[in-house]
């Protein structure tokens, strides 16, 4: 219940209340409310065999046992594309090391990503881990790595914006 305070440094102070309901002591709840955001349609036409980098940023680390991969796109476009691209299934492909394993897949609209939790990947943790990626950081840029059939507009997007 303990309010916000956000100073701006040399101007004024704004107070944000707290989102939680006050009436609710002992058992407080949240209620927020999910705007999610309108979406363009998915980007159709020729593709190009292209690292999976080209238009997506990737950031990964160990929980655990477990590896938490994040996808993002730059665009809107690129992330529609990429939402209906990245699958579970698709993922298993492009790492063959995590056969058999449990993925979950959640998706982030606005802020135009996606998240992957794969389960058991770093076996018991980092320090009985045997992968030379211990710790899950490189998973990332190595999925970005990844060739992928990518629409020529999102290259040429991407291209342009750099």
């Amino acid at each position: 219940l303990v309010p916000q305070r956000v100073t701006i440094l040399g101007g004024a102070t704004t107070v944000i209340e707290s989102a939680i309901d006050a009436s609710a002591a002992g058992n407080p709840s949240v209620s927020i409310e999910r705007v999610l955001p309108e979406l363009p349609e998915p980007v159709t036409g020729p593709t190009a065999n292209a690292p999976l980098g080209t238009i997506i940023g990737a950031r990964s680390g160990d929980k655990g046992g477990n590896a938490n991969l994040g996808l993002f796109a730059r665009s809107p476009a690129a992330y529609v594309w990429l939402a209906e691209e990245m699958t579970t299934e698709r993922l298993w492909q492009l790492l063959p090391e995590t056969a058999g394993l449990e993925i979950e897949r959640h998706e982030l609209p606005n802020i135009w990503s996606l998240n992957f939790l794969i389960h058991g990947i770093l076996q018991e943790g980092v320090a009985a881990s045997t992968r030379v990626d211990g710790q899950a950081k490189s998973l990332g840029e190595w999925v970005r790595a990844r060739l992928f059939d990518i629409p020529v507009e999102l290259l040429a997007a991407e291209a342009e914006a750099s």
